[in-house]
């Protein structure tokens, strides 16, 4: 990357929501370089009067975070892009003047234009950025008009990102500049040493077995009840935010919350996140894995967001079959593959566990801090700079 890059990123996420894997990677990237955040634009198909004061927040001036990194809050889009086109070229329209007029109002002017969010192929060049990335973290099956979207934006670009080899292997087809960047971890809020633990776990009894993150469809309800009743002795901790379930998955979850020994916290803040990871003494992945092919087929490639915060406060992990682990040694986590075979993971890292072992994980996590991944996503941008410059000079 260049000394001083001015970014514009246009993403899927409020600024204040769930922080995934782009919060952190613009967050490190403000530190040197100037960052614009335009957050979703909502679909007026979402309206409702709860909602009214997301729907006008696009009539707040721009929010300042820091130094460098500025917050815009689009107007809202039109809804049913997918099935009227002509409503996507006004949303696209609509957006791109706006965020013109805005960029104007700041006096910035993008040398690179980053895109988390599908739906930009026709913003890609309209700011006279001089570099264009796509950052993709999650696979578009079954939607058709995604898929379009997608496959227009990966042509575009100068260069794709992707969160598994995987997901490179497929935007290879379109754009053969792409190259994989793992989720990682921010260290310094995981390893501190004043990490807190929360006041509505104080009172559970060890062993203390548990999953922080998201609460999603996939997830195999029926293997969490399956350890809850075979070791009663054991409190088994589901921390985080619930996303949209199937009916039948919906009623599974529901019988959990009669479990004695499981304990549902919901969402909490994600300052507070590394007080409940403290507290546990196995972390869990218990994903549904043909759930996972099936509800959200990108999870089944890629390393979880949570996997290296896990690592980084030393806890040992055990997971169900599936393939996200690709490149991650062994001896980091444990895999089963049926619920008798976890059951058995849990007792024997409870049993094995060791302060050598939690070493060998912190520095394994270490490797792999964001910080590390901007290094790593700075080194490819400046290789495609580079020959994108060469190529312009022989022409």
């Amino acid at each position: 990357m260049a000394e001083s890059e001015r970014i514009l990123c246009v993403t899927m996420s409020d600024w204040d929501g769930p922080k995934y894997g782009r919060h952190h990677l613009m967050n490190i990237i403000a530190n040197k370089h100037k960052v614009v955040w335009v957050e979703e634009p909502v679909s007026f198909g979402k309206f409702s009067v709860r909602k009214i004061s997301r729907f006008l927040k696009f009539l707040k001036p721009p929010r300042k975070i820091k130094e460098n990194l500025i917050i815009l809050t689009p107007p809202p889009s039109l809804p049913f892009i997918d099935i009227l086109p002509l409503f996507n070229m006004i949303n696209g329209f609509v957006l791109c003047l706006w965020l013109k007029s805005k960029l104007r109002g700041l006096g910035f002017s993008p040398t690179i234009f980053w895109a988390f969010f599908c739906f930009t192929p026709y913003l890609v060049g309209k700011f006279g950025e001089n570099l264009s990335i796509y950052f993709c973290n999650d696979p578009y099956f079954d939607n058709q008009f995604m898929i379009a979207n997608e496959r227009e934006l990966c042509q575009k670009v100068d260069l794709i990102f992707t969160v598994s080899n995987h997901l490179t292997d497929t935007k290879k087809e379109y754009n053969n500049n792409c190259h994989t960047i793992l989720h990682g971890v921010d260290v310094d809020s995981f390893c501190s040493n004043n990490i807190p633990v929360p006041e509505d776990v104080k009172h559970i009894k060890k062993p203390i077995i548990g999953y922080v993150g998201a609460i999603k469809g996939y997830m195999d309800f029926d293997l969490l009840k399956y350890l809850a009743n075979e070791h009663p002795e054991w409190s088994i901790l589901l921390v985080g935010h619930m996303l949209k379930m199937r009916a039948a998955e919906w009623e599974k979850w529901q019988s959990l919350e009669q479990q004695q020994n499981i304990y549902i916290l919901g969402k909490k803040e994600g300052k507070q996140i590394p007080g409940y990871i403290k507290l546990l003494d196995v972390a869990l992945f218990p994903y549904n894995v043909e759930k996972c092919k099936d509800y959200k087929k990108g999870l089944y490639w890629q390393v979880p967001l949570k996997f290296f915060e896990y690592l980084v406060m030393g806890k040992p992990i055990v997971s169900t079959d599936y393939t996200g682990y690709e490149g991650i040694p062994a001896n980091y986590y444990e895999m089963a593959h049926t619920n008798q075979e976890f059951l058995h993971k849990i007792e024997k890292s409870l049993l094995e566990d060791s302060e050598a072992k939690k070493s060998q994980r912190i520095a394994c996590a270490r490797k792999n801090s964001w910080q590390h991944r901007v290094e790593q996503m700075a080194g490819y941008i400046s290789a495609t700079r580079t020959r994108k410059l060469k190529q312009q000079n022989t022409v």
